[in-house]
């Protein structure tokens, strides 16, 4: 054996070496598990948790965004990603899409046979082609379908009466408007039309203490104006432009499937009109103005809307009039909902959507008299929707691509999203259920 400084080395083979060295390591690993094992094990699985915990919960909300169905029609189905505007805090709320796809008729603009691709149809309505108000039966749904039941006081209240003026429209005939029985006015109001005068004056639009897109305050003036008291209905939507906006978009068994609603009787065309895209509203308004005999408001050039401000016609109101009458103009209360610290006095909302659009001026109006302002369907504004820090709010945009404000919040809104400050904006081509359209005039 060799020798080393007077010491015998004993060798040993390498089968040998690697056998004590795991015997080595085993008790090594036996000795440091006795005394650290049971921390070592607790901290992985504290910390597995916590991983599958972020991950279960990132996979849970951006999961359901992404297979969220939209319920809009064609026209918003074929916005490009680019113009798809993030929704805001206001609430409004998709119901589901129906379970299968209903054909579509072969006149919509959208459809394209033997291919799912669609194309993006002209945001104006159609001219109209019947000569009767009346709705053709085949595009009603089924009488075994009941209405939900809607909130009334006992009492009703006084209603915007379109009179039966021969139509001057020139585009296309129209159909005939019935005359209807006046209302009776009340004080403060116009005796033609019932619309509410509102004293124009200054404040500020906002809420530093609200979401993102209410701050910050800003000062602005609005002048005198006067507003209809209450949203326009589906009745009178239907009697100046012909048809119901989810008539002639939807196919009828796809309407009844979503609004789980009958459109054949007369109660149910008293509530409040919902489903418009802002062109829409804006040809209701030139539409009605014609027929009522007073100079449109807008001038329509392709997809651009340009507002004469001197015209007597029915408009949409700016936010800044839409806030100010919300917050009962110079008889302001300081209430954080229209008419009322508690929105279960003013206010129709934190519903499931098929309870769908109540009838105007069932709960308690403001100070102005004006009803629904928050909460029932949310209104369309005239304005782009801007921060109220930037230099172009309250300025006449004509760009079609950019989303126009939306106030008020719908039946579906929790509280915080049918106050006076609450906002949101959508493109003007989109058809969302829950929104809809209040209508004010210059005199």
């Amino acid at each position: 054996m060799p020798t080393v400084q007077g010491r015998t080395i004993k060798r040993t083979s390498r089968k040998t070496a690697n056998k004590a060295f795991r015997k080595a390591f085993k008790k090594r690993l036996h000795t440091l598990w006795k005394k650290k094992g049971p921390v070592l094990f607790l901290s992985v699985l504290i910390f597995g948790f916590l991983i599958g915990f972020l991950l279960g919960g990132y996979l849970q909300r951006f999961g359901r965004t992404a297979q969220t169905p939209s319920i809009a029609t064609s026209s918003i189905l074929d916005l490009p990603k680019s113009q798809k505007l993030s929704p805001v805090p206001l609430g409004l709320i998709s119901p589901p899409s129906p379970k299968r796809e209903a054909p579509i008729p072969e006149s919509t603009p959208s459809r394209i046979k033997g291919s799912q691709e669609r194309t993006l149809p002209s945001p104006w309505p159609e001219p109209e082609t019947t000569t009767s108000a009346e709705p053709i039966p085949d595009s009603l749904p089924s009488k075994e379908y009941s209405p939900p039941p809607q909130n009334r006081l006992s009492e009703p209240v006084p209603v915007l009466v379109l009179p039966a003026i021969p139509s001057i429209r020139e585009e296309s005939s129209s159909p005939s408007i019935e005359p209807q029985p006046t209302s009776k006015s009340i004080e403060g109001r116009l005796p033609i039309d019932g619309f509410i005068h509102v004293q124009g004056g200054e404040y500020l639009i906002g809420n530093p203490f609200g979401f993102k897109y209410e701050k910050p305050v800003r000062s602005v003036k609005v002048s005198d104006f006067y507003i209809s008291p209450k949203e326009v209905t589906r009745k009178e939507w239907r009697q100046v432009m012909g048809t119901l906006p989810m008539e002639g978009v939807m196919h009828r068994e796809a309407r009844k499937s979503l609004f789980e609603a009958s459109l054949s009787t007369e109660e149910d065309l008293e509530v409040a009109v919902d489903f418009i895209t802002w062109f829409e509203a804006v040809s209701f308004c030139n539409t009605l103005s014609r027929r009522i005999g007073l100079e449109p408001v807008y001038r329509i050039e392709g997809n651009r809307v340009f507002w004469n401000r001197n015209a007597s016609g029915y408009r949409l109101p700016t936010e800044e009039e839409w806030e100010y009458a919300a917050r009962e103009g110079k008889q302001t209360r300081g209430f954080r909902f229209s008419g009322a610290q508690k929105p279960e006095i003013v206010a129709r909302f934190n519903l499931p959507p098929e309870a769908g659009p109540g009838v105007p001026g069932t709960l308690e109006p403001n100070a102005l008299g004006i009803y629904d302002m928050s909460g029932n369907v949310a209104e369309w504004c005239w304005n782009v929707f801007l921060p109220y820090n930037s230099e172009s709010f309250g300025k006449d945009l004509d760009d079609p691509t950019l989303p126009r404000s939306v106030r008020g919040g719908t039946w579906m809104s929790d509280a915080g999203s049918v106050t006076v400050s609450a906002r949101m904006g959508l493109p003007p081509h989109t058809r969302q259920r829950g929104v809809g359209i209040r209508l004010v005039r210059n005199r």
